[in-house]
């Protein structure tokens, strides 16, 4: 069986195959809405613990072949695809670098037992302090085959199979989500145009970044204080560029400790409506990208480059952008990964 079947609605004929890294869960909401009344004003209406994709229907329910043949031909095939070098970067961050008890052990432990030469302390044998390097050069030296994250969407949604008729970009998320819902003649199309489904999407994802760990304290507790964990959640949201990185963690570590995840949202959402300088998140979050890329060595970033050869080629990504690989350029230092520390203007 295939590891990501494509999820479906049959009453829209409507095929999209969710690419990891590519806002694979809102998709996945976005057809449980779809699958329900077909009116449901907001994907963010379905809870985050009821978006399993398991609970939406999928190719594979449509049978016999025959009519899985005919619901392929007729029906809409959508993907959203990623830039690959950020897809990676974007898994590192939301994984491991923000507390992720799950992937600390099934990358953090696995690519700094690899890779780094001296695995003593705590953090170490969590997995909690595993570095980008680490992760990209596990990821290149094929140990994650088995790992979605860092498959190309080549292989996941086989794009010469399925022949899709819209492929949508991260990068122009705002307008192709417009042009398929339109395509789709969804009664609440205007929605996804609208400032309301902007501040949902924002919202939506202040609320998962900091429930997430609030929601495994045990374990985060493990390998590293709850100051610690606010720390990096709330540099994660800064790395998105959700909040402005002049904007410091807000709590004492004493108070960090005893931090409640309802009112450490509200401060979130505060702290975001104070960064209202849209060019400074956007410089932010590619710094922060850069800075990470930047210390790759070569023969990874080859590695990585042919993995994804196919996603490049075909959604016309740059397989060499030159401010992430060019080592004739200049670094980028703005300790934007010194969780403890200030993030500094470059």
């Amino acid at each position: 069986m295939l590891s990501r079947v494509p999820i479906i609605s049959r009453e829209h004929m409507y095929l999209h195959c969710p690419v990891t890294k590519a806002a694979s869960t809102f998709w996945t909401r976005f057809l449980l809405a779809l699958n329900g009344s077909g009116h449901t004003s907001s994907p963010f209406a379905i809870p985050l613990k009821k978006s399993n994709r398991k609970q939406v229907a999928s190719l594979l329910d449509v049978y016999p072949m025959a009519s899985r043949i005919g619901f392929i031909s007729s029906a809409t095939k959508v993907v959203f695809v990623r830039d690959p070098y950020s897809r990676m970067f974007s898994a590192y961050v939301d994984k491991v670098f923000a507390p992720n008890p799950y992937y600390w052990r099934s990358w953090g432990k696995r690519a700094i037992s690899k890779f780094r030469e001296n695995t003593q302390g705590a953090a170490s044998k969590c997995g909690s302090d595993v570095t980008f390097a680490e992760v990209m050069a596990f990821a290149a030296s094929g140990m994650f085959k088995s790992d979605i994250h860092f498959h190309s969407v080549f292989r996941e949604c086989q794009p010469c199979a399925f022949h899709y008729d819209f492929v949508g970009k991260m990068e122009t998320f705002a307008q192709d989500i417009q042009l398929l819902v339109n395509k789709l003649q969804l009664p609440n199309s205007a929605y996804f145009s609208s400032q309301q489904f902007r501040d949902d999407f924002t919202k939506d994802a202040i609320e998962d970044s900091i429930n997430s760990p609030w929601e495994w304290l045990r374990e985060v507790r493990a390998c590293m204080t709850m100051a610690e964990a606010g720390k990096r959640v709330w540099r994660k949201l800064q790395i998105r560029g959700i909040i402005s990185r002049r904007i410091a963690f807000p709590f004492r570590d004493d108070e960090a400790e005893s931090l409640t995840a309802e009112t450490f949202i509200h401060v979130a959402l505060a702290a975001h409506r104070q960064s209202t300088d849209k060019e400074e998140l956007r410089r932010q979050k590619r710094e922060a990208m850069v800075e990470a890329f930047q210390s790759v060595d070569s023969k990874t970033l080859n590695s990585l480059r042919n993995i994804f050869a196919r996603d490049f080629e075909l959604f016309d990504y740059e397989p060499s952008p030159a401010d992430l690989l060019d080592r004739t350029n200049r670094s980028v230092h703005t300790g934007a990964f010194r969780w403890d520390e200030e993030w500094k203007e470059d």
